[in-house]
């Protein structure tokens, strides 16, 4: 059941050639139908259970302006945004979360809510601090900080459990439409938008891990600190995590041991299962606008179609969609719409297709 309190005017100004309408809401729905795992032993994986209470509230606003209104030319612009933040008030008791879902198990990055947590948390390892610096492991050939032997590789120590990384919700969503018409011709352009909310990009993690990504390239050819290999060859293809490593009681110091860069890579990006490893340096921030739809039509004259004594209007077009983004704050051409669900886990991007234009043309005809 739910309980809603919703106000929405539409104004005219300037003889309805400006049009605002703004709509606030504010949603109490409890009860909620939720969807959550069980032990396999139980013979099911998962059971749908009455549970939870949501706190969803936003507004919208939609502004159209007829800019210019001639007999042979007009201009419309219609602007919409919205902003929408849902909080889980709280869940039934004996359920401390309720998981949402995952990629690569308990060591990859997960989905879930928590009573008192924003709607879209994305959960995962973070760095391990101390003062302010990060943790760095050492890898001595008989283990991980045991001191003994030469130093083999370095990983960055990861927090003790997983906490909350990002938030998948945007800031803001929208668009803006054009209408111009000159005569027989008119042009329509849409353009989106999303500003704000995060993903944890799989796509990101493996091209670093694997060295595919243009950032990998700096060691290999030869831009990186002097380094031995194990059989006595030398290249400058080293590198030096920063962060302090532990001395022993408690203390730590700068880290100064030059690694093959392998480990500032695979080592700090690729492990997927039963390795935690820090998941938060393939969390970005997800924002983008893009060029949607272009849309350009001819109106043959009335006069001409009428003669044709089928046709009542005729019109062409020209459509090309999704043609490119204006701009976007992903690394690597990464798709920023390929998340890997349409439900609720938004936050996960994983093996995503790039972005695909479409051209077309139409024909309309009025009988």
């Amino acid at each position: 059941r739910s309980r809603s309190f919703e106000i929405g005017p539409d104004l005219g100004f300037f003889n309805d050639r400006l049009n605002v309408n703004f709509t606030y809401y504010n949603t109490y729905s409890d009860h909620q139908q939720l969807t959550i795992s069980v032990a396999n032993s139980s013979g099911l994986n998962s059971v749908l259970i009455n549970s939870g209470a949501l706190r969803n509230k936003g507004v919208e606003l939609t502004v159209n302006a007829k800019v210019v209104k001639t007999s042979n030319f007009s201009w419309d612009v219609t602007l919409n945004a919205a902003h929408n933040t849902n909080k889980v008030v709280a869940l039934e008791p004996g359920i401390s979360y309720l998981p949402l879902g995952s990629w690569f198990g308990g060591d990859g990055v997960s989905m879930r809510v928590n009573a008192g947590d924003n709607y879209g948390n994305i959960y995962g390892y973070d760095y391990k601090y101390e003062n302010g610096q990060k943790v760095v492991n050492l890898v001595y050939a008989d283990g991980m900080n045991t001191g003994h032997g030469p130093v083999l590789g370095s990983q960055y120590a990861t927090s003790s459990d997983i906490v909350k990384i990002g938030n998948a919700t945007p800031k803001f969503t929208g668009g803006i439409s054009q209408n111009i018409r000159y005569k027989n011709f008119s042009v329509y352009v849409l353009a989106d938008f999303k500003i704000g909310g995060q993903i944890w990009s799989g796509d990101y993690a493996t091209i670093m891990g694997q060295g595919l990504a243009p950032e990998t390239v700096v060691e290999r050819d030869g831009g990186g600190l002097p380094y031995t290999f194990p059989d006595g060859t030398k290249g400058n293809v080293g590198v030096i995590l920063p962060g302090v490593v532990s001395t022993g009681g408690g203390a730590y110091t700068p880290n100064n041991n030059v690694v093959n860069s392998w480990w500032k890579y695979a080592g700090n990006y690729q492990s997927w299962d039963n390795n935690p490893i820090v998941r938060t340096n393939s969390v970005f921030n997800d924002s983008w606008g893009k060029l949607r739809e272009v849309n350009i039509t001819y109106n043959l004259p009335k006069a001409l179609v009428e003669k044709t004594k089928v046709f009542q209007n005729l019109s062409v077009s020209l459509i090309g969609r999704d043609l490119f983004y204006i701009f976007t704050t992903l690394p690597d051409r990464i798709n920023p719409e390929s998340i890997v669900s349409t439900s609720n886990v938004q936050g996960i991007q994983f093996g995503g297709l790039p972005g695909v234009r479409s051209y077309g043309f139409s024909v309309k005809a009025g009988f």
